[in-house]
């Protein structure tokens, strides 16, 4: 009787060519014989999907029934099938047995002809049609994986495939497939951090020697305190983290005793057998190594500990936050004022702007990419946890709020969404959130760039609860420890249907490998570099060269790469890759050749790749491409990589070319006389470093060669001090020493005292140092030292005074949901959009006209200027001085420059709130 019953339609195109001309839907010069398929689909046309479901049984391989079965996995897609004649027909036949008359009856009666006919037509009118007539396109990964089994209690999973024609689609041939339910076995890999496999004993000294360097690498100081974007600070965290691991894992190795303890740690470990030979090999080629004291091993954990509970606390400057909207974890976000090095927020929570700027951090406060950012987290956490299960345990939740941000498996998790980025139907993720493009939805729809670090965030799950399942046990703490198991499984699940998507819808096959062909010949290239849901790009968003598109499906380099990374699509995509890459002066640069290299090794020229690794630069592990790698990580997985039954060979034999290294001009190998004094010195017009980077850069001369050429053989005497085969005195006037005038300074205007430094009423001055001189009795800043004249008293700021941040007060705690079975509601973290945040403003006394309008307001351009504008943000010293001593100096009073000692700043203008606008 209620008129607002559902009316259940279902259409299926049988057709959609109407002149036979399609190749894919026509059958040479005509159309293709459709009554097959109609039939089918009539006699299918009864079920249903409803409310489909996802669910998976983690195989116990230690059961005798699976005993001689890999790790696995079934995966079970529930369609939940119902029928259209039960849910339409029968319902209406009882409806209308009821005398009473009702408008909805009325209706009911007026449709019963058409569906009458329609359900006759499709099933033969049976009672009760059984819905396992279900019919749905299976994509390619699904299909060669279907089985027909069942879940424990659920008898009726079942599948069956079709002799139907299979239709085209945007990911390969979509073929039918009945049954109300599906089942697919995913094989999973066991959870090691490095690998299965011995290193190339070749190999040893080279890894020792980056591990000398390596270990002592630090977080840049924002990343420490937790204030950078949550992408490139997460990368670091988890680079310092392998490091680490290669580290113990070495230096473990280098303690044993015999051949059989390598080997059976090897076994025990999960791993490949290693031979006697072998382990005798490594453990000789250990013995004649330097590895990291423990003391420095030590010390690299304490960073990489201390950093990363930095960020998962309320300590962290741009602190994590509950969002109640959408219900996740996203980054507040740093409104940055400072340089590359120093600097600090000029934002406290609860003024978050990354939830309303889609361009900060990446887009995180719109959930773009989380399972990319957090990923690197949730790695660095597990190495933590691995090597400090306390504090495992003790941050166990902490960690496990950005492990339910984009992995949550539970429904009855009321405070985030089940699995956030997961597309279970193309086991890929999409990273995009709910950013849209000018309040609009991107018109391709979803979007993932980076297969790889999907694969390396669900990775790092696994790791992370592989952990703390030991850390838990260490404890006997049970239900903690079967927490921390499923998170382990979930983990591996993930990742595992990620890898396979990856590797039919990224990684890109061409030539006679039908089975494994998803796009039409037309699509050159051997990788998608954007999927969408309409359509693939071989492009990313930060670029369009080759290497771009190759690298991000790359990185980061970590044990699931073996897997992620077959050799057959290798050994297609590495000449293209190469090609693009030696190309380009900017691959090196950016840190991109490293994964080249890594590539070089996997399609079997491991000798090769170990060589050129080791060749590359160390500033390449500070590029945008590189930042996330290091020399140790990159020189161990080359080393690691499987011998291949036939390496990848050209037409000419494939001879590796020696790769041009674009080198950095160091100290030419001279710390001692190689000065920036020594380098600036003059050298016939030239200084003796721009003649040298000249010879680097334009006639692909070494370090080395560059150095002795200008410092040996051209310029002996005026830069003898960089010549590699001498490094010889620095001449005496290049050698750094204070003028009378610095001296003078220095006594009139002292090192400012810490009192000063952190006083940000006193000290306004740019962070760069771009005008260091701050006079304490008007709070002006100079390039130059004040005269007692214009100054009563000033003090000479250094780098001490700007540590990484401002010592704020002890930002306010954010909201974080709990963890417990039956959380409670969180507080909102953020005020409502309509109700702005109070700021409470302190009422400033108005300057005397007539100095006011010594500097005017500030022009656009002298706004953008960032050589000369490093003033705060916040306004506080918003008088800008364009000409004068104090050039680029800033006060929080105008400057004086109609008066006598007005050579100090002779020009200003006033800065506003619209300059940062």
């Amino acid at each position: 009787d209620n008129i607002l019953d559902p009316l259940i339609v279902r259409t299926a195109l049988s057709n959609n060519c109407t002149r036979g001309s399609n190749a894919h839907f026509g059958h040479g010069n005509g159309l293709r014989d459709q009554e097959p398929l109609e039939e089918e689909l009539r006699l299918h046309a009864d079920a249903y999907s409803t409310s489909p479901s996802v669910e998976y049984d983690i195989v116990d391989t230690s059961n005798a029934t699976y005993v001689d079965e890999d790790p696995h996995v079934l995966l079970k897609f529930d369609w939940n099938a119902r029928s259209m004649y039960k849910d339409t027909v029968v319902q209406q036949k009882a409806q209308e047995s009821k005398p009473k008359f009702s408008l909805a009856s009325f209706f009911s009666s007026f449709f019963k002809p058409r569906f009458s006919r329609r359900i006759a037509m499709a099933t033969a009118a049976p009672e009760e049609p059984s819905p396992t007539n279900m019919l749905m396109y299976a994509l390619p990964h699904q299909t060669d994986r279907l089985l027909q089994y069942s879940f424990p209690g659920k008898p009726e999973s079942s599948t069956t495939t079709t002799n139907l024609p299979c239709t085209i689609t945007l990911h390969g041939h979509a073929c039918f497939v009945q049954g109300n339910s599906w089942i697919m076995r995913e094989d999973l890999d066991d959870t090691n951090f490095l690998t299965k496999r011995i290193p190339d004993v070749t190999s040893i000294e080279r890894i020792a020697n980056a591990l000398q360097t390596d270990i002592g690498y630090e977080l840049p100081p924002e990343y420490q305190a937790g204030a950078g974007d949550t992408y490139f600070s997460g990368k670091m965290l988890a680079k310092l983290g392998r490091i680490i691991l290669i580290t113990q894992e070495l230096t473990m190795l280098s303690e044993m005793k015999s051949a059989d303890a390598v080997q059976d740690y090897y076994v025990h470990e999960n791993k490949q057998d290693v031979t006697e030979p072998q382990a005798q090999d490594l453990l000789t080629a250990l013995q004649g190594v330097d590895l990291p004291t423990e003391t420095e091993i030590s010390n690299a954990m304490t960073r990489l500990r201390d950093a990363l509970t930095v960020w998962i606390t309320a300590d962290a400057k741009t602190p994590f936050i509950y969002d109640v909207s959408w219900g996740g974890i996203v980054s507040c976000g740093c409104n940055w004022n400072g340089n590359a090095t120093r600097g600090f927020c000029n934002n406290r929570f609860p003024d978050c702007p990354c939830m309303q700027d889609a361009g900060m951090n990446f887009g995180n406060g719109f959930y773009n990419d989380h399972h990319f950012h957090y990923g690197y987290f949730i790695y660095s956490a597990a190495v933590v946890a691995k090597f400090d299960p306390e504090w495992g345990r003790k941050y166990f939740e902490r960690v496990l709020l950005l492990v339910r941000d984009i992995a949550n498996p539970s429904f009855a998790d009321q405070y985030f969404t089940v699995f956030r980025h997961k597309d279970w139907y193309l086991g890929s993720s999409w990273a995009s959130g709910t950013a849209t493009l000018g309040g609009e939805p991107f018109l391709n729809g979803r979007n993932q760039e980076s297969s790889s670090e999907a694969i390396n965030g669900y990775e790092a799950i696994g790791l992370y609860g592989s952990v703390m399942v030991t850390a838990f046990q260490l404890a006997e703490d049970t239900e903690q420890t079967k927490i921390a198991a499923e998170v382990r499984d979930v983990g591996r699940l993930l990742c595992a249907t990620e890898i396979r998507s990856a590797d039919r819808y990224w990684h890109v096959l061409h030539g006679d490998d039908a089975e494994h062909t998803i796009y039409p010949s037309e699509y050159q290239p051997s990788a998608v570099g954007m999927m969408w849901n309409t359509m693939v790009q071989f492009q990313t968003w930060f670029g369009g060269d080759p290497f771009l598109a190759y690298g991000i499906q790359l990185l980061p380099i970590t044990a699931a790469s073996e897997r992620r990374d077959g050799v057959k699509w290798a050994q297609q995509m590495y000449p293209d890759f190469a090609n693009s890459c030696e190309g380009s002066d900017m691959c090196t640069n950016d840190g991109w050749s490293v994964l080249q290299f890594y590539m070089l090794a996997v399609v079997g020229h491991r000798t090769a790749a170990l060589k050129l690794a080791n060749n590359l630069p160390l500033e390449v592990y500070t590029t945008v491409g590189g930042n996330g790698h290091s020399k140790t990580n990159t020189l161990w997985f080359i080393s690691t990589r499987p011998d291949v039954e036939v390496a990848l060979v050209t037409d000419t034999d494939f001879v590796i070319p020696e790769h041009h290294v674009k080198e950095y001009l160091t100290d030419c190998d001279c710390p001692d006389t190689c000065t920036n004094a020594q380098l600036a010195f003059d050298a016939s017009g030239n200084s003796c470093e721009s003649r040298i980077k000249y010879l680097m850069n334009n006639f692909a001369k070494t370090q080395h060669d560059a150095c002795h050429q200008v410092g040996g053989a051209e310029f002996p005497d005026a830069c003898g001090g960089c010549d590699p085969d001498r490094c010889a005195d620095p001449p005496k006037e290049a050698i750094e020493q204070k003028s009378p005038e610095e001296t003078k300074e220095d006594e009139f205007c002292p090192p400012c005292g810490n009192s000063i430094c952190l006083d940000n009423k006193k000290n306004q001055c740019p962070p760069s140092l771009a005008a260091p001189y701050l006079c304490l009795s008007s709070g002006g800043c100079s390039m130059t030292a004040w005269d007692s004249g214009s100054c009563s008293k000033c003090c000479k700021l250094t780098e001490q005074c700007f540590q990484p941040f401002e010592p704020f007060p002890a930002p306010i705690a954010p909201t974080l949901p709990p963890v417990a079975a039956e959380p409670v509601v969180p507080a909102p973290t953020q005020s409502s959009p309509d109700e702005p945040v109070p700021v409470l403003i302190k009422e400033k006394k108005e300057e005397p006209e007539s100095l006011a309008d010594s500097c005017p307001m500030c022009t656009v351009e002298e706004c953008l200027n960032t050589k000369v504008n490093q003033c705060p943000r916040s306004l506080g010293a918003p008088f800008l001085c364009l000409a004068g001593n104090a050039y680029g100096g800033c006060s929080p009073t105008p400057w004086r420059t109609k008066e006598v000692h007005s050579d100090i700043c002779k020009k200003c203008c006033k800065l506003s709130k619209q300059c940062w606008d």
